[in-house]
């Protein structure tokens, strides 16, 4: 069996009880036919979900290593800005809320109540994603929560005036900072 990132005792128990199953259920003659054939598929389609999470949480866990590891004390003051920007961007929405709706309602083919809920959904994660951003806590949730919208607002909204760029590439650069502290984390500098 191949290795990939699984430690060797469970990839030898796994190719020990594929090749037990399958002797099994050719051997299986007796009783109800491929009973053991089941409880044994069970187990190794169980221990195959086992593997598939260990590997994934090991991809998580070094990102997060690396994150930490590389990590220099600057971006924690970029981190504390864009969540203080994210914060006053979510009270200028909230302001002008009317303005954010009707902007979304020619853009997408929505009714009311979905704009109304999209609205504010777009205001509470600019300032409660901004607030999570800026003290450092959960800050992946947080940009994890904040990347739809600006890639939202990225091709929907700034997509009919590349004339004028000053929206389009502050869009950008701050999709580029969100990703980035979703990788990185929060930092030193954080709760």
């Amino acid at each position: 069996m191949k290795q990939t990132g699984i430690d060797p005792w469970l990839a030898g128990m796994l190719t020990r009880r594929w090749n037990d199953a399958l002797v099994g259920q050719k051997a299986c003659c007796t009783g109800i036919p491929g009973q053991k054939w089941v409880k044994e598929s069970i187990f190794i389609t169980a221990l195959y979900f086992f593997t598939f999470k260990h590997c994934y949480m090991n991809a998580i866990q070094r990102i997060e290593q690396w994150g930490e590891t590389h990590h220099p004390r600057y971006l924690d003051i970029v981190r504390i800005a864009l969540g203080i920007f994210l914060i006053i961007k979510g009270v200028e929405f909230a302001n002008n809320s009317s303005t954010l709706s009707a902007l979304m309602s020619r853009q997408l083919p929505f009714s009311g109540l979905l704009l109304l809920l999209l609205t504010h959904y777009i205001i509470f994660a600019h300032i409660a994603g901004g607030f999570l951003i800026a003290v450092g806590l959960l800050t992946r949730v947080a940009c994890i929560v904040q990347i739809p919208i600006l890639i939202g607002a990225l091709f929907l909204v700034n997509w009919d005036v590349m004339g004028h760029f000053s929206g389009f590439l502050l869009t950008l650069a701050i999709l580029a900072l969100l990703v980035l502290f979703f990788i990185v984390g929060s930092g030193a500098w954080s709760l």
